[in-house]
């Protein structure tokens, strides 16, 4: 569904009419209501004409309610509740936002060895790619997420089935956004790990280096902003 459909029936919800009810009133069918909601095409101006009388508002006011929905949607990650229960169940680095994995990343010790690895870094990886895994696993039981489903967002006045509709949608958005932010902090973690080893070869794999003193931190932390620039260009 299209952020423009959903729009569309968010308005449609709060005016609590019916696909049917709203042809009644002399908007278009049901069908093409729902096509149209659904995101399968944007309405013809003639339509969104009869969907304005439909909803009791002029063309304009529809409009400028339509306008910038098409822009993205927030992720249910972003959502606080969403990210407490992610912590409750096992993906706690799952449900950190950007800057908090920054945080996290940045208070590890690397444990760079005497051949120049960040020991550290790679353990987190290894860790991070498990938490990924048991975290899919919970997310596709059904009796494991199904008490996220309240969590989820719903339109207030739309019906059980819309509403049912809705959080299936919005969990789909979790399935996919949940492994694409692992994916992207996994590849961030490798770039940040690698990049920790060539400088480390680059100073001559300086016992001063493994120091925490206050140029090593800066320049540890320019490496993982770097380390996450890439993953994004990339």
């Amino acid at each position: 569904m299209s952020r423009y459909g959903e729009r569309l029936r968010e308005l449609r919800a709060e005016r609590q009419l019916s696909l049917r009810e709203v042809e009644e009133r002399g908007g278009p069918s049901k069908d093409t209501m729902s096509l149209t909601e659904r995101g399968v095409h944007r309405p013809h101006p003639r339509t969104l004409g009869k969907i304005a009388q439909a909803f009791g508002m002029s063309v304009s006011d529809l409009r400028a309610e339509l306008e910038g929905a098409d822009s993205p949607k927030a992720s249910p990650l972003s959502n606080p509740q969403v990210r407490a229960w992610l912590r409750e169940n096992g993906a706690p680095r799952g449900a950190m936002s950007d800057d908090e994995f920054k945080l996290y990343v940045l208070d590890l010790d690397p444990e760079i060895s005497e051949a120049g690895d960040p020991a550290g870094i790679i353990r987190a990886v290894e860790s991070l790619a498990q938490e990924a895994d048991n975290t899919r696993a919970v997310l596709w039981a059904r009796k494991k997420y199904d008490p996220i489903g309240p969590l989820l967002p719903v339109p207030p006045h739309a019906s059980a089935s819309e509403q049912q509709a809705v959080r299936h949608e919005e969990l789909s958005r979790l399935r996919r956004d949940l492994p694409r932010t692992y994916r992207r902090r996994l590849t961030t973690l490798v770039n940040y790990a690698n990049a920790l080893a060539a400088d480390q070869e680059a100073r001559g794999k300086s016992p001063g280096y493994i120091e925490p003193t206050v140029g090593v931190a800066a320049r540890r932390e320019r490496m993982l902003e770097a380390a996450f620039a890439e993953n994004v260009a990339g």
